[in-house]
């Protein structure tokens, strides 16, 4: 003789999800600059407000772009 068991069932209710798209970036700020803090680089400047790392340095005249300081105001286009 076969004898079945039941098993009990849990329901798992999904998290929300946001319906904002993410794009990873910040909006350029109306000023089109940004004030280098301690920690910054340009390359995580240029991710953070989506533009090319390229452009960063062209924009600024920057000669050396592994060495940034903070203080300095860049322009971001």
């Amino acid at each position: 003789m076969v004898v079945s068991k039941s098993v009990p069932t849990t329901t798992v209710n999904p998290a929300p999800v946001s319906t904002t798209p993410v794009t990873g970036t910040l909006p350029i700020p109306a000023s089109g600059t940004y004030t280098v803090v301690k920690g910054d680089s340009l390359s995580k400047i240029a991710r953070r407000f989506g533009v090319s790392l390229a452009t960063l340095i062209a924009l600024n005249n920057i000669k050396d772009p592994n060495r940034i300081e903070p203080g300095p105001v860049l322009k971001l286009k």
